[in-house]
């Protein structure tokens, strides 16, 4: 269900993209992956190990800051990657590599 429902954001996304671009705008998506968040903190006080189990899956071997995050959509957002349309960005720390 889960890789349905992101191969349908990620056609979505393209869909509107190429109608949008005609008005001159720009539609993306970012695609984050673990991001260290105050619920991972609560589900640690339950499970202590969970951060380190989770890091252990992840080929950066860490889970992403909000910070690295709101990066990646300011950037989406900045006249820097102007050229950048329909793309869904993937920020994962590696884990779609795998």
């Amino acid at each position: 269900m889960y890789s349905a429902a992101k191969h349908g954001l990620e056609g979505l996304t393209r869909s509107v993209a190429l109608e949008a671009i005609k008005d001159g705008v720009r539609i993306n998506a970012v695609a984050p992956g673990a991001t260290w968040t105050s619920r991972w903190e609560e589900r640690e006080k339950s499970s202590p190990n969970i951060r380190q189990e989770v890091e252990m899956e992840i080929p950066i071997k860490r889970f992403a800051t909000e910070a690295e995050i709101v990066n990646a959509i300011e950037w989406l957002c900045d006249t820097k990657s102007s050229y950048v349309v329909g793309h869904t960005l993937v920020v994962d720390g590696g884990l779609s590599l795998t």
